[in-house]
């Protein structure tokens, strides 16, 4: 009985494999590259290794051929939207930020359904930057450089597309006489 765990003789495995590839490289052209039924995405990845791996390395044709549809429900893209709220970077030292209209922005982001799986809203950050600011009333358009979230999602848009920022100057700071 093997007690081993199935990664332990993972590298002698791999080796076998490239040694009956070359060996027999005359025999399996074309190879016919078979993963199980509806595969998923480690299936495909091994399937597409293995092909790589004939044609470049041994001169191998393949062909991948599976039964059913890539249609998992980890491998679907989602989309979902997200009520974010509006921040901003700082400020000249004597200006502030009195008012944002609105306080929150609906964030759409797609991805396949597994990258969401431990998103939190959190992790989804629209900061406007205003280094650059002036006292008044300033219209800014929110792009996907004010935005930040997690990678393998994509930003479909942001609703609405524009906030609004009232800038003042900061009141002077009291003196304290003791």
């Amino acid at each position: 009985m093997n007690n081993s765990k199935p990664h332990e003789n993972a590298a002698g495995h791999a080796q076998e494999l490239l040694e009956f590839l070359a060996a027999n490289r005359q025999s399996l052209s074309p190879l016919l590259i078979l993963p199980h039924d509806y595969p998923d995405p480690d299936a495909l990845a091994a399937a597409f290794a293995l092909h790589f791996l004939a044609r470049e390395c041994y001169g191998i044709e393949s062909r991948i051929v599976y039964r059913g549809v890539i249609g998992r429900t980890e491998n679907q893209t989602v989309q979902r939207t997200f009520e974010v709220p509006v921040n901003y970077g700082p400020l000249p030292s004597t200006l502030t930020v009195a008012n944002v209209e609105p306080a929150e922005v609906a964030v759409t982001l797609s991805g396949q359904r597994k990258a969401f799986a431990f998103l939190r809203p959190y992790d989804i950050k629209v900061v406007l930057q205003l280094w650059e600011a002036r006292k008044g009333r300033h219209r800014f358009t929110t792009t996907s450089r004010d935005l930040s979230y997690p990678p393998g999602l994509e930003l479909e848009g942001v609703q609405p597309g524009q906030v609004l920022l009232d800038i003042e100057r900061k009141p002077p700071e009291a003196k304290n006489n003791h």
